[in-house]
């Protein structure tokens, strides 16, 4: 394999990267006003007004960013049929990954998720989110291996993956957990899986969650469900709505006096509710700009996985786009309470490396198949072998 093939330069996906660019970039700035002090209204020179500010999550959000463009480029130029070749080694990785957070794990709002890299900086490494690209491999390889006739055909997918939702479950992970499955599902979608298979499929997912309410679940996980429909008792919410709606059309402005955002009313507000801060600060208008450009990044990801001929490129598109669609939803649906708050963060807005970079690894991943597609699965039936 040459990664340099002058051939495949006009294969090269340019419309995703510039899309996802605009929104982290935008993101900076989110993360800039969440995370600035409080305004009094008497800030009149530049220094002052830099005084405010807290820098160090810019930075490190922007190291992030970097490092993520290097690892988009870099998976590109890897086919991604190679990882159908070594799916036992992304399979082993992924459930040691998983292992270590059950041994060496820290404790973060119930769910032993996260391995600290360093304490003193405040350094931690998320396992479950690089999984994800791992499910979507696996998946894709699975389901494009054979015609799914018969529900025997879907077990090897099945297989593979309750053997990582399980290890995952371990952890009590209800928020990834969910994303895996929406994951899966909608790979299964598109695979042409029957319907009647998905529907049993569904079932056994429905006594799944019925025997972790009672048997697994502790107590604050289950709040956040029941608390789901009676969003006023939930204060974090409440702000969250509060600071949203306050906002209006065109928003209170730029670090406006008394924004609730920067007054430590609303928790993890650089991260899982940082889709206040938009709101509060930018208004209607601003919310509408960033639903629209995530709009333009599902269309695009649609657009390119119609185009794919190949059936296991097809499944990694469409698996990478149903992350995103889930966490899009999910995050902007917790902080306004149509959704129940799981903490998963909004893609290539919210502050934070793991996730910022498993998010461009997964736009590298699509861009790969783009790079490496056939040109005709009619002339070139050979291409597509994995």
């Amino acid at each position: 394999m040459s990664f340099i093939n002058k051939k495949r330069l006009k294969n090269i996906e340019y419309i995703l990267p510039v899309i996802v660019l605009v929104i982290s970039l935008f993101g900076v700035f989110c993360i800039l006003m969440a995370t600035a002090s409080p305004f009094t209204g008497e800030e009149l020179t530049f220094d002052e007004i830099l005084a405010n500010l807290n820098l160090s999550k810019v930075k490190m959000q922007l190291i992030w960013l970097a490092i993520g463009f290097v690892c988009m480029i870099v998976v590109m130029l890897v086919s991604y049929r190679l990882y159908a070749k070594i799916w036992y080694a992304v399979l082993g990785v992924s459930l040691v990954l998983l292992a270590l957070v059950i041994v060496f794990g820290s404790v973060r709002g119930g769910t032993k998720g996260w391995l600290v890299i360093s304490e003193s900086q405040n350094i931690t490494f998320q396992p479950s989110e690089i999984v994800k690209l791992a499910v979507v491999i696996l998946s894709a390889h699975f389901l494009s291996r054979r015609p799914l006739k018969t529900f025997v055909d879907l077990l090897p997918a099945i297989g593979v993956f309750c053997v990582i939702v399980a290890v995952l479950l371990y952890q009590m992970d209800i928020g990834t957990t969910l994303v895996y499955v929406v994951i899966f599902a909608g790979m299964l979608f598109v695979s042409g899986a029957k319907l009647r298979h998905i529907g049993i499929l569904a079932l056994v997912a429905i006594v799944a969650f019925l025997l972790l309410w009672f048997f697994a679940m502790g107590d604050q996980q289950k709040s956040r469900i029941l608390n789901f429909g009676n969003t006023e008792d939930v204060d974090q919410l409440r702000y969250s709505k509060i600071a949203i709606g306050s906002g209006g059309v065109f928003g209170k402005g730029l670090f406006s006096v008394g924004n609730m955002s920067q007054l430590s009313y609303i928790p993890a507000i650089e991260t899982d509710f940082i889709f206040a801060v938009i709101g509060e600060s930018l208004g209607f208008l601003g919310c509408l700009v960033v639903i629209l450009l995530y709009m333009a990044l599902i269309f695009r990801l649609w657009q390119l996985m119609r185009g794919c001929k190949d059936k296991y490129g097809k499944l990694i598109i469409a698996g990478i786009m149903f992350m995103y669609m889930f966490h899009i939803f999910e995050n902007i649906g917790m902080t306004i309470g149509v959704m129940p708050i799981t903490g998963i963060p909004l893609p290539f807005i919210s502050y934070g490396g793991t996730n910022f970079v498993t998010n461009m690894i997964g736009i590298g991943l699509v861009m790969s198949v783009c790079f490496y597609r056939p040109e005709s699965v009619v002339n070139n039936p050979e291409e597509l072998e994995i």
